[in-house]
């Protein structure tokens, strides 16, 4: 963590102080905490399954609203933190709670549930996105619309949806049509746009559009990569190898190396949102997460974490090293032939040994562990 305390981050724990009934000995003991194995729990439960044993960013068991989805006799349902079965398992697939509600898929169709296990609207659709800025992606006779939280077709199913919609797996819309900073990235006439809260569609000319992330997106034309933001402008050229994502104000990008007028390679840069270079680390990194981001050693093959600077502050040998999540990161190591999970802290401690199924991160103090086929809930005391 760090010892200064900047300008930004005084002005924002002071509008804390005066609007909380926090004290000065508060904000320096949040500003100074470090996770320790201390202060996690373990609640075994049973009767309840969750597949764990693959990490899938595609789709991962997750705590919302204080529940998460679980298998029991070949059917979803969900828990809570301690264990609980709080809706009944009963659904064919269930996803994560995201702002109160939770789609679930019966009989071949997805609808929406509350906490409290009622459905929103009739089981109706092909395929169900999460709710995210109080609108839901849904798929209905092959095309995508968006339902508000009262299971109200705000946006008609008129658009298509991209090549990376997964049916076959729990995660259902591809992350580029949920909503974020006001706007989805659709499809129509085989054209990519922008598509506001209130169902406006601009047409933009690019090949592909990612997802927006701190008011930027990232698009391809001519097959190079650039950035829009929100009104739908290029601020930053099209000149980059890979798609990128901003987290933090920072993004890694690759470069084209050229020799004698052509491309023979390329290096990683990380540039800010004017597509300023700040810094050339010595082996790509993954988005930042808690001022940290997984760097990649293409030696060894294994996952170190820089910080801000590009420098390396967590020295590790990890087959995968996941973003920090309320001080905590994921990490895999291979042993034998099985490949084991367990949790790090900022300063690159062990704080859960790797020798766990997990498939998932810290959200609201807990997350889904598993060991010899026994499901267990981790949580932050």
């Amino acid at each position: 963590m760090k010892k200064n305390i900047t300008l930004y981050s005084l002005s924002f724990w002071l509008l804390l102080l005066l609007t909380n009934n926090f004290s000065a000995d508060d904000i320096v003991k949040q500003e100074s905490a470090k996770l320790t194995a201390s202060d996690l729990t373990i609640t075994w439960v049973d009767g309840f399954d969750a597949n764990l044993s693959k990490y899938n960013t595609t789709y991962r068991s997750v705590f919302g609203s204080g529940l998460v989805p679980v298998l029991k006799a070949g059917k979803y349902g969900y828990i809570n933190k301690t264990g609980q079965e709080v809706i009944a398992c009963q659904y064919d697939k269930a996803q994560n709670f995201s702002e109160g509600l939770a789609a679930v898929k019966k009989a071949d169709k997805w609808s929406y549930i509350n906490t409290d296990g009622k459905a929103i609207g009739n089981f109706i659709y092909e395929h169900a996105g999460e709710f995210k800025q109080g609108l839901a992606a849904v798929v209905k006779t092959g095309k995508l619309g968006y339902i508000d939280k009262n299971g109200v077709e705000v946006i008609a199913c008129q658009y298509d949806y991209s090549e990376e919609t997964i049916v076959n797996n729990n995660y259902e819309i591809a992350a580029e049509h949920n909503f974020n900073d006001g706007f989805a990235l659709n499809i129509k006439a085989g054209k990519w746009g922008m598509l506001d809260r209130k169902g406006n569609f601009k047409i933009l000319d690019y090949e592909r559009i990612m997802p927006y992330s701190e008011g930027l997106a990232s698009v391809r034309k001519n097959q190079n990569w650039g950035a829009i933001d929100i009104y739908g402008r290029e601020v930053i050229a099209c000149q980059y190898y890979r798609n990128f994502r901003f987290k933090e104000g920072i993004a890694s990008v690759d470069v084209y190396d050229y020799k004698n007028g052509k491309a023979v390679g390329t290096h990683c840069v990380a540039i800010d949102k004017q597509g300023k270079t700040l810094f050339t680390p010595v082996v790509p990194f993954t988005n930042f997460s808690e001022d940290l981001a997984a760097t990649l050693d293409i030696t060894t093959l294994t996952f170190s974490y820089i910080d801000k600077t590009g420098k390396v502050v967590i020295v590790g040998d990890y087959d995968i090293a996941d973003d920090f999540h309320e001080g905590a990161a994921l990490v895999y190591k291979t042993v034998g032939k099985n490949r084991y999970a367990g949790f790090i802290n900022k300063e690159g401690e062990i704080i859960l040994p790797l020798e766990y199924e997990i498939n998932g991160y810290f959200n609201e103090g807990a997350v889904l562990i598993k060991k010899d086929g026994k499901l267990g809930i981790l949580t932050i005391k």
